[in-house]
């Protein structure tokens, strides 16, 4: 009964004191507001506050009755009726001790329903208003007969709903958000007979209802008010599961951390997200287009376009939004395909965005390694995960993450086989034998007398420097793996010089030789 009686102040203007008693407790209603309180337009509707006190002993609790009201195009005998507003929608407030107002939702089961007095069975509806007019009742008063009239009436009601909505956002009232949710009801208020027709009747009116609201600017991002839906920016709603079907689902403050660091999506505030998640849920049931967004769809979002890491349009240390992304990804169940999340995403020593089938780890390369196989066209960076990520993921918190990178990206690339990758490609490029025409500008030999002094230098690699081509004065390429051979005659002692004709110019190193040397 308490619930009920701050409604009746609504649609009862000569309501005066109620007194509710009760075995060891009083609760009096008194009505503050004067019964004439004037209406105030908001958007063509009539909106009127009438402010109700509730005494319990020596606590006063205080309660706004709202009410917006639409005009019908017909009353109960089908005649114009252009007089008063005569179908509405009404919720309560509670004031706090500092004044602050937050709405008072019915409880699951109270009557959605009013004719002056509540209709009973009609607490299935699913909204979080309650509709008053001069609805025709049952006889029994449980439920209404939702001929053409009763029909009227709550199609004017529900055109009220987007600005009511709208009104209660911008007032700053607590809970406001929750106003807007809107279903189509699961079972008809007229009885069996007629209940396809309803339910028809229903999808049609709501579908309205929702759309207009969630066109209104009616969602805090933080820093402004934006829409579900609009040709312009609009808010995006986080299904925390690995796609938006919600199969598989994950960590909500976790996915909302990582989305929040995407500089082109708008979040709801994240003290109110998930409810408006859940109201956004049942938008997308009844047929509207709003943005649901699960981790694979921000994945897509976030790499569309992009070809380097810079790219990327987050706002932090991208590095460290990849990681976390890993992270998250870890926690997906083990029969889902886990890669896929990373196509496209995966960031190589270029900062250009791969595949984790495209990399692996770096097993230490150097870089002189990684710049001598760059001059035979190998490109060793873009075979291998940038060093920023890794450093992140080998951070404390990242073990399942690293786990789950080992594990998509394989055996990691050591520098052994960088070198054999460049004595294969120097094969390819420098046979045995054969004849160098022009050694202007670069050069396969130029990489491999950088190889060899590079070997050199590494220690014990004898036998990989006499894998590698040389030139004799012949102009033929050897290697020291295949023959005995001698130096440049430069290098000879002035002693040996004048003999050098008695050896074949192809056991004789290139002068050539000398000058890559150098």
């Amino acid at each position: 009964m308490e619930q009920t009686v701050p409604y009746l102040y609504a649609t009862c203007d000569n309501l005066g004191e109620v007194r509710i008693q009760r075995p060891g407790k009083t609760v009096v209603f008194k009505r503050k507001s004067p019964p004439d309180t004037e209406f105030k337009d908001i958007d063509g509707f009539s909106l009127r506050e009438t402010i109700i006190t509730a005494s319990e002993g020596a606590v006063t609790r205080q309660f706004t009755a709202v009410s917006i009201l639409a005009k019908a195009e017909t009353d109960m005998d089908g005649t114009a009726d252009g007089k008063d507003p005569s179908a509405g929608l009404q919720l309560i407030l509670e004031q706090d001790d500092g004044e602050e107002s937050s709405i008072v939702f019915p409880e699951p089961g109270f009557p959605r329903i009013f004719v002056q007095f509540p209709i009973n069975e009609t607490g299935a509806l699913p909204f979080n208003v309650v509709f008053e007019s001069k609805f025709n009742p049952k006889q029994e008063r449980d439920g209404i007969t939702m001929n053409p009239h009763d029909r009227e009436l709550l199609t004017a009601a529900l055109s009220a709903f987007p600005s009511m909505v709208e009104y209660a956002v911008r007032s700053g009232w607590g809970n406001a958000h929750r106003l807007a949710h809107i279903a189509v009801p699961s079972q008809a208020l007229g009885g069996e007979t007629g209940a396809s027709g309803e339910l028809a009747w229903w999808q049609v009116v709501i579908e309205e209802a929702a759309e207009a609201t969630a066109s209104k600017p009616i969602i805090s991002t933080g820093t402004q008010y934006l829409p579900a839906i609009s040709d312009d920016d609009v808010v995006s709603f986080l299904v925390p599961a690995a796609d938006k079907t919600e199969q598989y689902p994950i960590d909500y403050d976790s996915f909302y951390d990582l989305a929040e660091r995407v500089t082109d999506i708008y979040l709801p505030d994240k003290a109110v997200a998930r409810e408006w998640e859940a109201i956004a849920g049942r938008w997308a049931d009844i047929g509207l287009p709003v943005d649901r967004v699960g981790l694979r769809e921000l994945v897509e979002w976030v790499k569309t376009g992009c070809r380097t890491i810079s790219w990327l349009p987050i706002a932090e240390d991208t590095f460290v939004w990849l990681a976390d992304l890993l992270l998250i990804i870890s926690g997906l169940p083990e029969e889902m395909d886990k890669r896929t999340f990373l196509n496209g995403m995966m960031p190589d020593q270029n900062s250009r965005l791969r595949s984790a089938s495209d990399l692996r780890f770096d097993g230490g390369v150097s870089d002189e390694m990684k710049d001598i196989a760059n001059t035979v066209g190998i490109d060793l960076r873009a075979k291998l995960l940038h060093e920023r990520l890794v450093e992140v993921l080998n951070s404390p918190g990242y073990e399942s993450a690293k786990t789950l990178a080992e594990e998509t990206l394989g055996q990691p690339f050591p520098e052994s086989e960088a070198v054999e990758a460049v004595l294969a490609r120097l094969d390819e490029r420098l046979p045995d034998d054969s004849s160098v025409s022009s050694l202007d500008g670069p050069s396969p030999l130029h990489t491999s007398a950088w190889l060899v002094a590079f070997l050199a230098s590494e220690g014990e690699n004898s036998s990989l420097i006499r894998r590698c081509p040389l030139l004799t004065a012949e102009d033929k390429i050897v290697r020291l793996a295949n023959l005995q051979i001698l130096a440049p005659v430069s290098h000879w002692r002035d002693s040996a010089k004048p003999y050098k004709d008695l050896y074949t110019q192809n056991r004789v190193l290139s002068e050539y030789t000398r000058t890559m040397r150098n």
